[in-house]
C-alpha cells in the first residue's frame, strides 16, 4: 500500500530552499500534499501557489510545472507571465520542474501542457501581480501600469528609481485563495494583448542556434565519452582502420561502429548506402500480434472447474485477461540513452 503524506511546509524552511535570506515576494501555500506515484490529478490552485515568485534581482522565476522539451510551452509560459505582470519576457525565469522546488506534478504527455496549466499560470501571475502592485503603493506610492522592475529596482514611469528590496519585505506568500479570485487578463479578449497572440523571441534562441549550452540529452558531452551509431547491414571491411573508429560491433541481428566523436562517424557514413533487406508481410493482424493468448498454450494455466459458489471463507486465484486500447506507441522523434 502506498501511503499519501501530508507535510507542512514552513515559510523559513521554503525560502531556504529557494535560497533567499529575509527578502522576496513568493507564491505559496500552506501545506504540499505528496501523492503516489504516478501523479495523474488535474492541477489545483494550491499546486500553481507554488510555481511563480519574484526575485530580489527584479526577476520572475516560474519552476514549471512541464518539462520543455521542444513543443515551446517555455515561450508560451513566458508570454503569459509578461502580459500579466506588464513585464518583458526576457525577466522571466523559466525553470525546469523541480522536485524540490514545487508539488509533483502531472508528467509532460501529448499536447495537453497549455490546456491544462496556462489558466493557472495566468491566475497566479495576476495574484502575483496584484499583490506587488499592493506593496509597491505602500512603499513607493506607484500604482499599477506606473512603474516595471529593473535589477534590483523600480523604475516609475516619469524615470525616477526606487529601490525594489522594501517592496519585498518581509516576504509574501499567496494562498490557493487568491490564486482562485485573480482576474486574468491574458485571455479575457480574442484580441492580441501586449505579448498574448504575437510574435517573441523563442525561449532560449540563442542557446539553441548556436549550441553554446546543452540544452537536451544530445548535447550532453561527459569525460571520456564515446559515440555509436547503428545501422543494420554495415559491412566492417575498412571501418576499424578509418581515423577516431575505436571498434566495430557485429552481432547477429546488431552492428554498430564506435568512435571517438561524431564527425568520425560522419566521415564513415556519409557515402554509405544502407543494405535493404525485404521482409513478408506477416500473416496476422496488429491485434492479434497483440494478443497474449496467441504466446500462451490452451490450458497451459493451472485451474479447476467450480460448479458450486465461491465461498470468502478461503483465499481463491482469479485469471482474467485485460484488454486496453493502444495509445502514441509510435516514437517518432530520435532518442539518446
Amino acid at each position: 500500500m502506498i501511503e499519501v503524506l501530508k507535510t507542512q511546509t514552513g515559510r523559513r524552511s521554503f525560502l531556504k530552499k529557494m535560497g533567499w535570506a529575509s527578502v522576496g515576494l513568493t507564491a505559496m501555500t500552506t501545506g504540499c500534499a505528496l501523492p503516489p506515484l504516478p501523479y495523474r490529478a488535474e492541477p489545483t490552485s494550491e499546486d500553481a501557489s507554488f510555481w511563480l515568485s519574484i526575485r530580489p534581482e527584479g526577476v520572475v522565476e516560474i519552476v514549471s510545472p512541464r518539462s520543455e522539451i521542444g513543443q515551446g510551452i517555455a515561450t508560451t509560459i513566458k508570454q503569459i507571465i509578461a502580459e500579466e505582470l506588464n513585464l518583458d519576457p526576457d525577466r522571466i525565469r523559466y525553470i525546469h520542474p523541480r522536485s524540490d522546488r514545487i508539488p509533483d506534478v502531472r508528467a509532460t504527455v501529448g499536447s495537453d501542457s497549455m490546456r491544462y496549466f496556462a489558466p493557472l499560470i495566468a491566475s497566479t501571475a495576476a495574484a502575483l501581480s496584484g499583490e506587488l502592485d499592493d506593496r509597491v503603493y505602500k512603499t513607493h506610492g506607484l500604482r499599477s501600469g506606473d512603474y516595471r522592475l529593473m535589477d534590483q529596482q523600480i523604475v516609475a514611469a516619469d524615470g525616477k528609481h526606487y529601490p525594489l528590496k522594501p517592496a519585498l519585505t518581509p516576504p509574501l506568500m499567496l494562498d490557493p485563495a487568491m490564486v482562485d479570485t485573480a482576474k486574468p487578463k491574458s485571455f479575457s479578449s480574442p484580441a492580441p494583448g501586449k505579448w498574448i497572440g504575437r510574435t517573441v523571441r523563442a525561449h532560449k534562441i540563442e542557446e539553441l542556434v548556436t549550441a553554446s549550452e546543452p540544452l537536451f540529452v544530445d548535447d550532453i558531452s561527459l569525460p571520456e565519452m564515446v559515440h555509436a551509431r547503428l545501422l543494420p547491414g554495415v559491412p566492417e571491411q575498412g571501418f576499424a582502420e578509418q581515423p577516431g573508429i575505436l571498434a566495430v560491433i557485429s552481432e547477429p541481428d546488431l552492428k554498430a561502429v564506435v568512435a571517438e566523436d561524431r564527425s568520425a562517424l560522419d566521415r564513415v557514413f556519409e557515402n554509405l548506402a544502407p543494405e535493404a533487406s525485404a521482409f513478408a508481410e506477416p500473416d496476422y493482424s496488429l491485434e492479434q500480434a497483440l494478443d497474449v493468448s496467441t504466446i500462451s498454450k490452451p490450458g497451459s494455466l493451472e485451474h479447476s472447474l467450480m460448479s458450486d459458489s465461491i465461498g470468502t471463507e478461503k483465499a481463491f486465484d482469479i485469471d482474467v485477461t485485460l484488454t486496453m486500447p493502444m495509445a502514441a506507441h509510435a516514437a517518432m522523434e530520435p532518442r539518446t540513452a
